[in-house]
């Protein structure tokens, strides 16, 4: 049974991955909505937009595991 409670876990881990994600997109969309920013207030926040993705995807995109193996 240890096993199912390792994938379990990884399932776990890997939507709360992808629901703060999406959160934090949307908060993002959400501040470059606002009429009131300035050029550069705008190309700071696209800037840590594309840091934050590039952060993400290498994490995801390297192989690591969010939940150690249990073996």
């Amino acid at each position: 049974m240890p096993r199912y409670r390792v994938a379990g876990r990884r399932v776990a881990n890997a939507i709360i991955h992808v629901n703060s994600y999406y959160t934090i997109l949307r908060l993002i969309e959400w501040e470059l909505a606002n009429p009131k920013l300035s050029l550069e207030e705008r190309v700071q926040i696209g800037l840590a937009h594309i840091e934050f993705q590039w952060l993400f995807y290498s994490r995801w995109g390297n192989g690591s595991s969010t939940v150690p193996n249990d073996h």
